[in-house]
């Protein structure tokens, strides 16, 4: 959601040494297509960094290596003791960040990055807006240029993976937090589904960590290929590049399909609803989501849903969504 204005401040600080300074997830799809853009790339455990004394000093460390004219965080939702403490550390001539929420950090911790931190706060529309636009403005706002581009994009090179020589349909059973995981069993029932009435391969896709019970549990080569734990995030990537179709919940899956314009479904219980989810249509065709039976059958309007859930996380059990609603939307994209 943000990888696309490199290019843009590149080109601004182009006699500049840019260095990345991020979470080591996005390692392998960073280095493979960013560096052209990035000079160096600096990557942490953000779990790690939050939880181990010694493996916080050391990243420190290794951050403050260089001393910096500028550093820059460009986070809404800031996390005081892992994005703000590691600006406070880092040896820059100045130091920019966005404006943040009280619903995203306590006031009094805002006050003391604000005093003791930041030496400039990009100020935000407070209002509810896809977080790719918030990103574009803030760009824009802090190179002061405007910016030429309309949504995520990846390009690619070629896979070699034999997989991707046959149709096949991925179903992404992971998500960062319980509450956005749609049960495991669940898409096994849209597997088998998938594989009577369309014939397609499917490939299960996430983290051994996301599942309630034993992988062997789940018999996920009954009903097509088992991925789990086997691929890192540039593979996947290229997986989903060459897909028929993406079934997901609320996770970066949904952005790596809208950025290789492959059709997605995403089952989610309305969380960020506005921020991540759904896209703008202007944005792409080939994008779905289906939410919780209480949104779906409300009357609230776009803007209402914003409201509710924008910058409040939902409390909506995402379980609650049926199977059928799923199948009914892969009719839909599929038929």
């Amino acid at each position: 959601m943000f990888r696309n204005f490199f290019p843009y401040i590149k080109e601004y600080y182009k006699e500049k040494k840019i260095i990345y300074c991020g979470n080591i997830v996005c390692k392998d799809i960073a280095e493979e297509l960013d560096s052209t853009f990035i000079d160096e790339f600096i990557w942490f455990d953000k779990h790690k960094f939050k939880r181990n004394i010694a493996y916080k000093i050391k990243t420190l460390l290794n951050i403050n290596k260089y001393s910096y004219e500028i550093a820059l965080y460009p986070v809404l939702t800031r996390e005081f003791f892992v994005g703000d403490i590691i600006m406070k550390s880092v040896n820059a001539n100045s130091k920019n960040t966005s404006k943040t929420l009280d619903c995203y950090m306590l006031r009094f911790l805002q006050n003391i990055s604000q005093k003791y931190i930041y030496d400039k706060i990009i100020d935000i529309d407070e209002a509810v807006i896809f977080e790719f636009y918030r990103n574009k403005s803030f760009v824009e706002k802090f190179l002061n240029c405007k910016i030429e581009i309309d949504k995520p994009k990846l390009s690619l090179l070629p896979s070699n993976d034999k997989i991707s020589e046959s149709k096949y349909a991925i179903l992404f059973i992971g998500g960062s937090e319980e509450f956005r995981r749609w049960e495991t069993l669940n898409y096994i029932d849209v597997a088998k589904y998938i594989n009577d009435k369309y014939h397609l391969k499917c490939l299960f896709c996430g983290l051994k960590s996301d599942l309630k019970k034993d992988i062997e549990f789940y018999k996920f080569d009954n009903y097509g290929i088992n991925l789990i734990d086997k691929t890192n995030i540039m593979e996947f990537t290229k997986l989903v590049a060459n897909a028929e179709l993406l079934i997901t919940n609320d996770t970066v899956a949904q952005h790596i399909a809208v950025s290789v314009d492959t059709f997605c479904i995403v089952v989610s219980n309305g969380n960020d609803y506005g921020r991540f989810i759904p896209y703008p249509k202007e944005m792409t065709k080939k994008y779905s989501a289906v939410f919780h039976p209480e949104i779906l059958n409300s009357n609230y309007t776009s803007e209402n849903l914003k409201k509710r859930y924008g910058y409040t996380r939902s409390k909506l059990n995402i379980n609650d969504i049926s199977v059928l609603a799923v199948t009914q939307t892969i009719d839909k994209v599929l038929g």
